[in-house]
């Protein structure tokens, strides 16, 4: 075989199993998106995704647990100004409990993705969906303080802990608890929050005379909103440490939507 025909042969070897690679890790990149995001594209901006998450704080537990508080903020998500990758309706209508977040595919939505018309020229809503929410659930066995604190690091808003039996939602990165509070009262709309102390004597915060917000000491600048026993739905940075109930424990997380 002359020289330059094996050149080519090489050349065409190379270029298919570059193009097989690329195909590859794009297919893997793309099976990595949230659930949502996976099936028409849909994002929410962070600060709108914090304003829904933050209108049950203080709801006392016996009201809202921890899987009903996540799944109330699922279906309280939409986006229903009609434009490209909006949703509304969105509906879990399978698996609501804690332990189905953990099991691939176990919890189904319902929603409407938004369409355009072409012949109307506009957007439109469309006909109903069904996909499987925690599709993109990413889990790991190891449980060291080093570990946590760069899952943290990943982490966007939103994004959905998983414990033991236990499940909260990641509510952003602060430097302090001050500058959570200088964020509710500026995009929440909570404007007279009071500083005070829990029973155990850590800092907190209040509003309506509810605790909204814990500040544990050492316990970084990440931090969670969830239901709790003794507070109800609250905010705390108990995340990539061991101070409190569920600190620093989550086994795994589930991201679906994308924030941006």
């Amino acid at each position: 075989m002359k020289r330059f025909h094996r050149y080519i042969i090489f050349v065409w070897i190379i270029a298919l199993f570059t193009g097989t690679l690329f195909v590859s890790q794009t297919a893997q990149a793309a099976s990595k998106k949230a659930s949502i995001t996976q099936s028409c594209g849909y994002t929410i901006e962070q600060d709108a995704l914090r304003k829904v998450m933050t209108k049950k704080l203080g709801t006392p537990y016996y009201k809202m647990d921890c899987s009903a508080y996540a799944n109330w903020v699922v279906e309280n998500m939409d986006n229903n100004k009609l434009g490209e990758n909006a949703v509304k309706n969105i509906k879990i209508v399978e698996g609501r409990s804690s332990f189905d977040w953990e099991k691939k595919g176990a919890m189904k939505i319902t929603y409407k993705p938004a369409a355009y018309n072409e012949t109307k020229e506009k957007w439109v809503w469309g006909k109903k969906k069904k996909i499987a929410l925690n599709n993109c659930i990413t889990k790991w066995k190891t449980y060291n303080d080093k570990m946590y604190n760069k899952q943290a690091k990943s982490l966007k808003v939103g994004d959905a802990l998983l414990y033991a039996d236990h499940i909260a939602l990641y509510f952003g990165k602060f430097d302090s608890a001050k500058k959570v509070v200088t964020y509710l009262k500026k995009n929440c709309g909570m404007k007279k929050i009071t500083k005070a102390r829990t029973a155990r004597g850590l800092t907190c915060y209040k509003y309506k005379g509810k605790t909204i917000l814990i500040d544990y000491p050492e316990c970084g600048k990440y931090w969670r909103i969830h239901a709790t026993n003794a507070h109800g739905v609250i905010i705390d940075n108990d995340i990539t440490f061991h101070g409190g109930t569920y600190g620093g424990k989550w086994r795994a997380k589930v991201r679906f939507v994308e924030t941006n």
